[in-house]
C-alpha cells in the first residue's frame, strides 16, 4: 500500500471516480432532456410511464372519484420511476455523491500517508489533485444542471395533469349535464352537426304544414322559400367546412415537413 501511496497510483483511481461521474452526469442529462421532450407533448407522448400515469389518472374519475391533489398523484410516480433500476432523485444528486466519495477516499488516503510516514510534499500535491477534481465537479453540475430539468419536467407534469386533463375529466364524468346544456346554448348553429341540421330542417317542415292548415297557400309558399335558403345556407357553410378542413391538413403537413427537416438539420 505504502509503494502505491508513494507512485501516486491512488490518485490516478480518484481521478477515475471523477470521470465516471461526470459521464453519468452526462447521461442523467441525456434522460431529463428525453423526459421533458415528452413531457411537452403529453397527449400524443409513446413514453410507458406517462401513459400509464395519464391511464390512473383518468381511470379515478372513471370510478367517478376526483384527484384533489394533483402534485401528490405526480411526485408519486416520480418517486417510483427507474431508469435501469435507478431513481429519479439518485440521478439528480449524483454529482453530490460522488464528490461525497471523492473528498471521502482523499480524507483516507491523507489517513494512511500519515500512518506510513509520507512526506508533507505527498500531502501538497493530494490536496490540490482532490480540489481539482471537487472543482470538475462542480462544474459538471453548473454545465449539466439536472436539478433545474427535473423541476422543470415536475411542473410540466402537474401543469398538463390540472390545468388540462383534470379540467377534460370533471367536465366528461362530473358535469356533463352542465357541458352538454353550454354547448346547446352558445355553440353557433354552423357548428351543429349534419344530423343536428337535418332534424331541425325536419322540425321546419312539420311547422310549415301545421301553418299552411291554418293561414292558406300564401303561408305555405313563405314556407318552401324560407326551407330552401335554409338547405342553400347548410350546404355552403358544409362546403365552407370542407375547405377549412383541407386548409388545416395542408398546413398540417407543411409543419410536419419542416419539423422534420428541423431535426435532420440538428440531430
Amino acid at each position: 500500500m505504502k509503494a502505491q501511496l508513494e507512485n501516486y497510483n491512488v490518485l490516478f483511481a480518484l481521478m477515475a471516480v471523477c470521470a465516471v461521474s461526470v459521464l453519468l452526469k452526462a447521461v442523467s442529462y441525456g434522460l431529463f432532456h428525453k423526459l421533458l421532450w415528452d413531457s411537452n407533448q403529453m397527449g400524443t407522448t409513446g413514453n410507458r410511464w406517462m401513459k400509464a400515469m395519464m391511464s390512473k389518472f383518468e381511470a379515478y374519475y372513471k370510478l367517478h372519484i376526483s384527484v384533489h391533489n394533483v402534485e401528490n398523484f405526480v411526485d408519486r410516480y416520480l418517486y417510483h420511476y427507474r431508469f435501469i433500476g435507478i431513481s429519479l432523485q439518485t440521478w439528480e444528486n449524483l454529482g453530490f455523491y460522488f464528490s461525497g466519495l471523492i473528498a471521502a477516499g482523499a480524507g483516507v488516503l491523507c489517513f494512511l500517508a500519515g500512518y506510513y510516514g509520507m512526506p508533507s510534499e505527498w500531502f501538497w500535491v493530494t490536496g490540490l489533485v482532490t480540489l481539482l477534481l471537487l472543482c470538475v465537479q462542480g462544474a459538471s453540475e453548473v454545465f449539466f444542471d439536472t436539478h433545474k430539468c427535473l423541476r422543470v419536467f415536475r411542473i410540466q407534469l402537474i401543469d398538463y395533469m390540472e390545468n388540462t386533463m383534470r379540467a377534460r375529466l370533471e367536465n366528461e364524468y362530473f358535469h356533463q349535464e352542465a357541458t352538454e346544456k353550454y354547448r346547446m346554448e352558445y355553440f353557433k348553429p354552423e357548428e351543429m352537426s349534419d344530423a343536428e341540421m337535418e332534424a331541425a330542417a325536419t322540425d321546419a317542415v312539420a311547422g310549415g304544414v301545421d301553418a299552411a292548415g291554418a293561414s292558406g297557400l300564401p303561408a305555405l309558399t313563405e314556407i318552401k322559400e324560407l326551407l330552401e335558403s335554409f338547405r342553400e345556407e347548410m350546404q355552403l357553410d358544409r362546403d365552407i367546412a370542407g375547405r377549412q378542413n383541407m386548409l388545416s391538413e395542408q398546413a398540417a403537413a407543411e409543419k410536419a415537413k419542416l419539423f422534420e427537416e428541423i431535426l435532420e438539420e440538428y440531430m
